[in-house]
């Protein structure tokens, strides 16, 4: 059945990754031909922006492309989230489960989600039960999409299709961390309100999270959430 083989496409999105280190590209922006860059105006506040980049092969420069969309990150900012944490200087936040914030870092895009049917590779269209993210550190699946049934009784989850905000959106594959309940379910989606910030996830105007849905689905895509001051951890690797 398709919709078996879109949850173990998906299952893979919370994998864990690497540790970056200072100063390195991390291996899935080496290896993506677009960039999505969100950049918060304030590292405590919702208001971003995002940019887009292409290139044509890995040795290019990154071409921007589409102009500038404004979009919204967690409520109370931003924090430095899975695989980059060592990162952090003193006083600054690390992403932690329900805190409100939107992981910083640089990771793969994963496939479209929504409430319709989708030509892009692997769209999962969302249904009740079928489809719900684990935000239970402890389990096994954190940080995952799977059928209800396969979420042990009492764990935290998020029913995908109960919430309106994902009409539309993409799955970031945000690496599991349980350990250190790193956050969970991280994803583009539709914004309640252009100044009001989400539970840690990226969200923008309905038609833009339709064209970023087109747009992905072409090519391997990767994207940077930093604030300013963040990306000068990686000045020799984004644009």
């Amino acid at each position: 059945m398709r919709w078996l083989a879109v949850l173990v496409l998906v299952i893979l999105a919370g994998a864990s990754h690497e540790a970056v280190g200072a100063g390195q590209c991390p291996k899935v922006l080496l290896e993506a031909q677009r960039l999505i860059v969100v950049t918060p105006d304030k590292s405590n506040e919702p208001l971003a922006i995002v940019e887009t980049f292409v290139r044509t092969a890995r040795a290019k420069k990154w071409l921007a492309v589409g102009g500038l969309r404004f979009a919204v990150v967690g409520l109370k900012g931003v924090a430095w989230g899975a695989g980059f944490r060592h990162l952090a200087k003193s006083g600054e936040p690390l992403k932690g489960e329900g805190d409100g914030r939107t992981p910083m870092g640089i990771y793969a895009m994963g496939p479209t989600f929504g409430f319709g049917a989708a030509d892009f590779p692997g769209h999962i269209m969302l249904q009740t039960d079928r489809h719900v993210c684990v935000e239970e550190p402890v389990s096994a699946n954190y940080g995952r999409i799977l059928a209800r049934d396969k979420v042990k009784h009492g764990f935290k989850f998020d029913q995908m299709r109960a919430q309106d905000l994902y009409r539309k959106g993409l799955v970031v594959d945000y690496p599991a961390d349980g350990a250190n309940k790193a956050g969970s379910c991280i994803f583009i989606h539709v914004w309640r309100e252009p100044t009001m910030g989400s539970a840690g996830c990226v969200a923008l105007e309905e038609i833009d999270v339709a064209d970023l849905q087109s747009w992905v689905s072409v090519a391997p895509t990767a994207i940077a959430i930093l604030s300013t001051e963040a990306k000068a951890h990686f000045s020799n690797c984004l644009p």
